[in-house]
């Protein structure tokens, strides 16, 4: 998708169509990609295996992968394919699989953020699995046996709980997806979310003394479920720099600061022009359409 991105559209868009949405609808329909059973917000998660309902903290970035496979969409189905008209039919269908994917990727990440508040330090476990338990109550405040001796029908209340283990490794999975779903929604809660991580990770993942230190660093968290920190792992990987902490700046910054459409990001958070519509990048170059070197140079935004 970032490479279809890059390209301006000058990739055959079947190419996406058949590396992306048709796998995507494949998860989807087969249930690796799906709704939590009973959760009242529709959460959801992603299985590795249908009896193997564990997800891990790099499946996070999916809910930024989903959105934007969803916001893209209509350009991939209607100005890339050459199609002058497309049936209202079909092309009620297109829209309703956008916003399916826009919702999902947005639940998703609700999942995920769920799951980083849910620990002591609010840092995300690396694996995690989340479970919905239908708990019975009554009206008011008296148990549920007094209730029914009163001849009062008790209701169900989902309540969810997420089991976890293991660490955080400072990846920029969650920070990704935080930023491209304010990006793409302008929903304020994601930079909420973001900056609920950015402390989480300053508080508990930063390493003031050692061997060596003399400003401080920040190193990965063997346990996140555990305060004080009882352990780190003597590891700063290079991507903490280059894209969890950009992607947390970034969430902050003026829209007009950050241009989808003219920079994609890379695996590793580093900013690549979009041909055609960066001036870094001109049209001829790819083969692209139109735009060119248009954009200005003082208009163009890092991301």
């Amino acid at each position: 998708m970032k490479a279809y991105l890059q390209s301006g559209g000058s990739l055959p868009s079947k190419t996406l169509k058949r590396e992306l949405y048709d796998v995507l609808d494949r998860l989807i329909s087969s249930g690796y990609i799906g709704h939590l059973e009973h959760s009242p917000d529709h959460l959801v998660t992603i299985r590795m295996s249908p009896s193997r309902p564990t997800m891990y903290s790099w499946h996070c970035l999916l809910g930024g992968v989903l959105s934007l496979a969803g916001e893209l969409l209509p350009e991939v189905h209607h100005l890339k394919t050459g199609w002058p008209t497309v049936d209202e039919l079909h092309h009620r269908r297109l829209l309703h699989q956008a916003e399916h994917l826009l919702q999902l990727g947005a639940n998703l990440t609700e999942s995920c953020h769920r799951v980083a508040a849910s620990t002591p330090t609010g840092l995300p476990f690396g694996q995690f699995k989340l479970v919905v338990n239908e708990t019975m109550i009554s009206k008011g405040n008296s148990s549920s046996s007094s209730a029914e001796k009163a001849g009062e029908l008790p209701t169900h209340k989902p309540k969810l709980t997420i089991f976890g283990n293991g660490g955080y490794w400072l990846s920029s999975q969650l920070a990704e997806t935080y930023f491209l779903l304010f990006r793409l929604t302008g929903q304020r809660r994601y930079q909420d979310y973001a900056w609920q991580l950015a402390q989480a990770i300053n508080r508990h993942a930063k390493v003031t003394s050692g061997p060596g230190l003399k400003g401080g660093g920040f190193a990965e968290v063997a346990k996140v479920d555990r305060l004080p920190v009882e352990r780190f792992l003597d590891r700063q990987p290079a991507e903490f720099l280059s894209a969890t902490l950009k992607y947390l700046y970034l969430t902050f910054t003026p829209a007009h600061f950050i241009s989808l459409k003219q920079w994609v990001l890379n695996a590793q958070g580093h900013p690549l022009p979009i041909c055609g519509r960066n001036w870094a990048y001109p049209g001829g170059v790819c083969g692209g359409g139109g735009g060119g070197s248009g954009a200005k140079h003082e208009e163009i935004a890092i991301v």
